[in-house]
């Protein structure tokens, strides 16, 4: 699914907090408004507020404004790291524009950072709930650190996969990790589905981080909106450096290593981008990414519309009617439709041959039909996880 269609379904919601963003960035201080609008309107997808109010559809009892309130508190904690980052690393290019501090300078990029992030706490203050409080003291907290762990590795050609994981989980993964899990608390979901939610953002954050690691050496500027090999320049050992170290000739070594650490990185890029592709590394770090989004939830709607107001569910597998059943709740306002669908619940191995796949969701599909456990929502609710589940393999992995 196109992320705009994602963004569509949520249009309203997305609109509000883009007015909000505004509101609450604004001060008497002419340079924090300046270099505030600099870095929160320019050309962000706004990932992580979308993770948490799709997030929060899950739950029964949506409280709008808390939500909203949210996802600006995790909009001014990403833009504080986007404007302390570029600074720490001496970035020029950012969505394919200069940087705050490139125009503003150092001082002042470090400065508004401080701002937004005292914002953001202003705000978390007036949300009052002490779940959302902690989990987002902790993640500011986390990213703080894994900002320290990165810069203490740099130039360090002897970084392992698992010190890597950990940077990036603390760096970048927690924030989609902490936007999932309000998104579930500020929507009253039970403790199950809060915990399914957060391993929802740290997969999509740990495959977001990837795929940045996979297009800093073999995407594109138009892509990334940075230049290409940023990390190489910036003497950052990214998982595709890490493989190939483990994987490459001695002679691939010494050039990997002296690039790293040299300081005519750039005019070694297309040597190392030949090296990392001769080793795979770009083949490797695809399939971790494709193992990130597989292997727990995927984002998926149902193959027909299921409007808060729709009257029946409709359900099909493969082609094969399943049958027409009543909403429950047809007549409520909001969002009952979810656009979460759990793969891990399902306890199944994606690896397993197609036919095995079409049977256990058969059976899965027969023991949860509606018919059998009567038409209430949760029945309705669970058969339908199982016939979106079941057509997204089909999809994706069908010979």
């Amino acid at each position: 699914m196109e992320l705009s269609t994602i963004k569509e379904s949520v249009s309203n919601e997305l609109d509000f907090l883009e007015s909000r963003l505004k509101i609450r960035s604004k001060t008497n201080v002419s340079l924090i408004n300046q270099l505030g609008a600099h870095i929160i309107h320019s050309g962000g997808k706004r990932m992580r507020p979308l993770i948490l109010i799709l997030s929060s559809k899950l739950g029964r009892d949506v409280d709008s404004q808390i939500v909203t309130d949210a996802a600006v508190v995790i909009e001014f904690i990403h833009a504080a790291t986007l404007l302390h980052d570029d600074v720490v690393d001496m970035s020029e290019i950012r969505h394919s524009k200069d940087t705050a501090n490139t125009i503003w300078g150092n001082k002042g990029a470090v400065l508004v950072g401080d701002f937004l992030y005292s914002r953001a706490f202003e705000i978390i203050v007036e949300i009052n709930s002490t779940e959302i409080y902690k989990t987002l003291a902790h993640t500011t907290n986390t990213i703080a650190q894994g900002e320290v762990m990165q810069l203490m590795n740099i130039e360090n050609t002897k970084l392992t996969e698992k010190d890597y994981m950990e940077i990036i989980y603390r760096k970048t993964a927690i924030l989609f990790e902490a936007s999932a899990k309000i998104g579930g608390i500020s929507s009253s979901c039970d403790e199950s589905q809060i915990e399914s939610l957060q391993k929802y953002g740290y997969h999509f954050g740990i495959a977001y981080q990837l795929r940045n690691d996979f297009l800093d050496y073999f995407g594109s500027r138009s892509e990334t909106g940075k230049n290409l090999t940023e990390d190489l320049i910036e003497g950052k050992v990214t998982l595709p450096i890490i493989h190939s170290l483990e994987n490459c000739t001695d002679i691939e070594r010494s050039s990997i290593e002296e690039a790293i650490v040299g300081e005519n990185s750039s005019t070694q890029s297309d040597e190392i981008i030949h090296i990392l592709k001769r080793n795979k590394s770009d083949l490797y770090l695809q399939d971790k990414i494709e193992n990130d989004i597989r292997f727990d939830t995927i984002w998926r709607r149902p193959t027909k519309s299921f409007g808060s107001g729709a009257k029946f569910y409709n359900f099909s597998i493969n082609g094969e009617d399943m049958g027409s059943f009543e909403n429950p709740n047809a007549e409520q306002s909001g969002h009952s439709n979810k656009l979460l669908w759990s793969l891990s619940k399902l306890d199944l191995d994606i690896k397993t041959d197609l036919n095995l796949i079409k049977k256990r969701y058969k059976e899965l599909a027969k023991k949860h039909h509606p018919d059998i456990k009567g038409n209430s929502k949760n029945s309705i609710d669970k058969f339908r996880e199982i016939v979106e589940a079941y057509n997204y393999l089909l999809e994706r992995y069908k010979k």
